[in-house]
């Protein structure tokens, strides 16, 4: 049974992994890091550590992680703030991360496109949704496509 204090150091361990694997997933191109798995000439050692590089980076994998990391720090922050004695669970909060991953991924594929949409009409026949929010005056995307956050 954990004590307050090291569900603490375990939540403070766990959100400050999720935010370096957040970043590192943001900024460092995996595209790269793979280079270096597969590269000619590359020593096991370094080929596993680019290959743990890859997992961390690659798209997919980070998602993963990222989800079931903040399921761990759900879990420890919710025993650490409840007042009661709560006994965290971690294996079930990483079950739980993989399978909100899952889902999210399902619901990606599962939504409709633009013709199923539009009742299957011509593309014509349809508003789209950037002339939509042209005509209500809330698309706020610049006209070089970028999102706004990247214009300044």
């Amino acid at each position: 049974m954990a004590s307050k204090a090291s569900s603490t150091i375990i939540l403070s361990l766990s959100l400050l992994f999720w935010i370096a694997l957040f970043v590192a997933g943001s900024t460092i191109p995996s595209d790269n890091v793979l280079q270096g798995v597969l590269g000619e000439g590359v020593p096991v050692g370094k080929r596993l550590l680019h290959l743990l590089g890859f997992v961390f980076t690659w798209t997919w994998s980070n998602i993963l992680l990222l989800c079931c990391f903040a399921s761990l720090v759900g879990e420890y922050g919710r025993e650490a703030m409840s007042r009661r004695k709560i006994i965290p669970n971690p294996q079930v909060a990483l079950v739980r991360g993989f399978f909100i991953f899952l889902d999210k991924g399902r619901r990606q594929r599962d939504r409709p496109n633009d013709h199923q949409l539009a009742g299957g009409h011509r593309q014509e026949d349809k508003e789209t949704a950037h002339e939509r929010n042209l005509r209500i005056g809330t698309d706020f995307t610049p006209a070089h496509g970028l999102p706004p956050v990247f214009t300044y």
